[in-house]
């Protein structure tokens, strides 16, 4: 299962802040980075052309996730990513979205569209 990152950014009822060009770029699977920065690369090397959604409260999540093979980035909580983390995007080519939800909502959300039980992520 695929979707597109503008697809990903309305099932979230979010804003592709950065690189809304690539809306039309495909996401193969879906990653929860809810685990320990230590652990965080190794985890989101697991798969390639992913969508992250990360805490916006997690840049150091944000930050990991961006180190690897990665769709885009989906921040939640309705905060905006940090200079930091938007700046490491753009190098990156990342588009980032970001939504008023909550994290496991916007997971739910996400996993009904992309036809899965559950996001590959440690909950």
């Amino acid at each position: 299962m695929s979707m597109r990152v503008g697809e990903i950014a309305k099932t979230v009822e979010g804003e592709i802040v950065l690189l809304p060009e690539k809306a039309d770029e495909v996401a193969e699977s879906l990653m929860l980075g809810a685990i320990s920065p230590e652990s965080a690369v190794n985890y989101f090397q697991r798969k390639t052309g992913k969508a992250v959604i990360a805490a916006g409260d997690r840049p150091d999540i944000q930050l990991a996730a961006l180190e690897t093979s990665t769709a885009c980035l989906v921040i939640t909580d309705g905060q905006k990513p940090r200079p930091i983390v938007r700046a490491r995007a753009e190098d990156q080519g990342v588009p980032l979205i970001v939504t008023a939800l909550a994290t496991m909502p916007a997971v739910e959300k996400l996993e009904a569209v992309f036809g899965v039980r559950k996001c590959d992520g440690q909950k």
